[in-house]
């Protein structure tokens, strides 16, 4: 039983750096908002943390996102989950990495504004520290009164402001957003190493696929990535040298 138990605490030592929980909303960490455009009549929008980007785009599992966007205490109770739209974004605290979703398969062509860490880095913290003010994994924003939500920081006015995901993240006139169906919707998530400056700077790419139920159960999963060699080295040679101590204690 104990050889049995210390195999199994070597494996959650490797597999367990795949993703951690988060409790809150932090700098750093993807985030999903889901939202109606006030032409659909939204006037709520709702973000999930999903975790680190950098650890899920390595291959690292999402945090526990599954969320009912028609549920007790929800703003989109009887809505139709087709007038919706989802994006994904992240920022780093010190706004030198930027994370964001596109139409999948597409090729950025509009390499960023050159101002991002003044308008869209800025953008995404205040989106950021807006959402971690609840505490909560999940957070609701109302954009008709609180100015520093997803849609009116990001999507409202997508030719004009500064912080637009359109006017950042831009192919033909694909955008960061992409609408909601009752099954599943899929968007590449972009790193960008250094924004603003040429698309080769444009980094990693990993799909996320968006799903819902005709219940309003919405679930968001990446892309199988391997797990790296590096890290299974370490299990590896973590049960070799269990291994061997155990040979010497008895061999003592």
């Amino acid at each position: 039983m104990k050889k049995l138990l210390v195999v199994l605490a070597a494996c959650l030592l490797v597999f367990g750096v795949a993703g951690q929980a988060k409790a809150s909303f932090t700098a750093g960490d993807l985030i999903r908002v889901v939202y109606q455009t006030t032409a659909n009549g939204g006037t709520y929008e709702v973000a999930t943390d999903l975790g680190s980007a950098s650890s899920i785009l390595s291959g690292g599992a999402l945090s526990s996102n599954t969320f009912n966007l028609f549920g007790t205490g929800t703003h989109f109770a009887g809505s139709d989950a087709t007038t919706l739209e989802v994006a994904y974004f992240a920022v780093n605290s010190g706004k030198t990495e930027f994370w964001s979703s596109g139409t999948q398969g597409s090729t950025e062509t509009n390499n960023g504004r050159t101002s991002w860490t003044n308008t869209i880095g800025a953008a995404a913290l205040t989106l950021v520290n807006t959402y971690n003010s609840t505490g909560q994994t999940n957070a609701w924003a109302q954009f008709t009164t609180n100015h520093s939500t997803y849609y009116n920081l990001m999507d409202k006015n997508s030719a004009t402001n500064t912080g637009s995901f359109d006017y950042f993240y831009k192919s033909g006139a694909a955008d960061g957003e992409a609408q909601l169906v009752v099954g599943s919707v899929s968007q590449d998530i972009f790193d960008w190493k250094t924004p603003g400056t040429l698309t080769s700077n444009l980094a990693g790419s990993l799909t996320l696929v968006t799903s819902v139920d005709a219940s309003g159960n919405i679930t968001s999963s990446a892309s199988a990535v391997p797990i790296p060699p590096s890290v299974l080295l370490l299990g590896s040679g973590l049960l070799g040298l269990i291994g061997i101590r155990r040979k010497n204690i008895f061999n003592s």
